[in-house]
């Protein structure tokens, strides 16, 4: 149904609204005025309420004595974070403490060692992604918080100890420490209210074991 509305010389023809996973609000309306007329509307009405227009309408003119302005306005319908997984190729690290170069007290007999590490890579295992999309209005800086992010083996399978070979018969096992990080942002700008979309991944799959004391 046609409205006349936003003025004497605006008449609302449609409005179409569009929610989008992340909670993107997209509204798009049409008017029609007379031509000659300079009319331009401020804001599109919604389920949501009025919805203020950006960015500037645009105006084109008809054979039938009217211009069609055409505008777009963007909102939040949802404050929750969409999150989508996906997964790319890894390596555990593992970061072993030994002992090196025994010297012996004279007096008390006693013997101590110095302190070395020694560092072994392991590749073949699967890192989780998290691709998030959330809302939020314009200046507020705060971005989705950091989701749980697994370590995976080939059978799909949790890895949250790893068993780290030393020789054919010795072996530590330890727990992988993850490290995970922000590796990608975008924010699109839709007016009023901005778009984040964060990736977070596993930069570092780590297990720290120790040789024993001697």
């Amino acid at each position: 149904m046609t409205i006349y509305t936003n003025g004497p010389a605006l008449f609302l023809q449609s409005v179409e609204e569009h929610r989008h996973l992340g909670g993107l609000f997209a509204v798009t309306a049409e008017w029609l005025r007379p031509r000659g007329s300079s009319e331009l509307p401020q804001s599109i009405p919604t389920s949501l309420g009025e919805i203020d227009i950006f960015p500037e309408p645009a105006v084109s003119v008809g054979t039938d004595g009217f211009e069609r302005i055409t505008a777009t306005g963007y909102d939040i319908w949802d404050q929750s974070t969409y999150e989508s997984r996906g997964v790319t190729t890894g390596e555990i690290t593992a970061s072993i403490r030994v002992f090196t170069n025994p010297t012996t007290d004279p007096g008390s007999g006693s013997t101590s060692y110095d302190t070395a590490y020694d560092e072994k890579t392991f590749p073949g295992y699967i890192f989780e992604v998290a691709h998030l999309k959330k809302m939020r209005r314009k200046g507020t800086p705060a971005l989705p918080p950091a989701p749980i992010l697994k370590v995976r083996n080939s059978d799909g399978a949790e890895i949250t100890q790893f068993n780290v070979p030393i020789s054919l018969d010795i072996s530590y096992t330890g727990t992988v420490e993850k490290t995970i990080q922000i590796t990608n942002v975008n924010v699109t700008n839709y007016g009023a209210v901005e778009e984040v979309e964060v990736v977070y991944s596993i930069t570092q799959a780590l297990v720290s074991v120790s040789q024993p004391v001697p």
